[in-house]
């Protein structure tokens, strides 16, 4: 949904951010078109235009794409990119741009912060004279309360930096965690698993899907369930029962090998103590078999 310029302003005042989602997404090429596609709507609009330059761990970019999307956009004229801590957004579990990103980005097109961020990184020492002054990177800037806050958050605070980049063990620790997060997302659930969960009643149906892949590609495959599973499941599940529960591999499967007997037996403690009756449970693969086929 597109609002007008002055819709907008009415409620937004100056500036518009723009996320655009990257679940949607599935490759570097998609990605950069719908960075520009937000970017220049935001120019035709009026509108001075920010962005989150993202990928989720589904996608086949890494960083180099995301770097290359921001000075793209950037020269677009893109106003505002995001910053999180060391690239890597842990409440959204993407990842995305971090300050030596934005500081490069400054660097190379002569890119200057907005005069009123300016003048607060002046008076610390971050900024000075158009460039990063001799306190950036230093995490005594802030005090004791920084040191505090490193302590309570995974997030990658206080890295440091070379020049305007990150340091290079910092960097490839970031990177080796998002090789093992991309894999995550093409893992399979395991035989041990599903044999933990039946021992509780619990059965296997799939998707339409053959691979994960196709699961991105085809959403609308991996939403519906093959013939055979839809028979097991007239046949298996109780009818009307207070709650169904079921469990989806989606695209995290070491989640569900780590936590699904732990969850499965904390909820159904939960729904006996109310007295409410859940049935047997589901487990839902992505993948099917190849006779499945001709559901389609």
């Amino acid at each position: 949904m597109l609002w007008s310029g002055k819709a907008l302003q009415a409620i937004l005042g100056k500036y518009c951010s723009r996320i655009y989602v990257p679940e949607y997404v599935y490759d570097t090429k998609e990605l950069i078109r719908a960075g520009l596609e937000d970017v220049f709507c935001g120019h035709m609009h009026g509108l001075p235009m920010g962005c989150d330059v993202c990928y989720t761990n589904h996608m086949p970019t890494d960083q180099n794409d995301i770097e290359s999307l921001a000075v793209i956009l950037a020269s677009a004229g893109c106003h505002y990119i995001i910053g999180v801590p060391g690239g890597d957004d842990i409440m959204l579990m993407y990842q995305s741009t971090g300050y030596q990103d934005i500081a490069s980005i400054r660097e190379i097109l002569g890119k200057r912060p907005i005069p009123e961020f300016e003048a607060w990184l002046e008076k610390r020492g971050i900024w000075k004279d158009g460039h990063l002054g001799e306190n950036a990177g230093d995490s005594g800037v802030f005090g004791e309360d920084l040191n505090m806050l490193k302590q309570m958050t995974p997030a990658r605070i206080g890295i440091g930096r070379a020049g305007t980049r990150y340091q290079t063990v910092p960097y490839l620790n970031f990177l080796a965690d998002q090789a093992a997060a991309s894999d995550a997302v093409f893992a399979e659930v395991t035989e041990e698993t599903l044999g933990a969960l039946g021992k509780f009643g619990c059965f296997e149906v799939k998707s339409l899907c053959s691979d994960k892949i196709e699961m991105l590609t085809r959403p609308d495959w991996g939403r519906k369930l093959s013939e055979k599973s839809l028979r097991e499941i007239a046949a298996n599940c109780e009818k009307e029962v207070d709650v169904q529960i079921y469990f989806g591999d989606g695209l995290c499967a070491p989640s569900i090998q780590a936590n699904a007997e732990d969850l499965f037996l904390t909820l159904k403690a939960g729904l006996e103590e109310e007295k409410l009756n859940s049935g047997n449970t589901v487990f839902c693969t992505v993948l099917q078999s190849e006779y499945d086929k001709t559901d389609r």
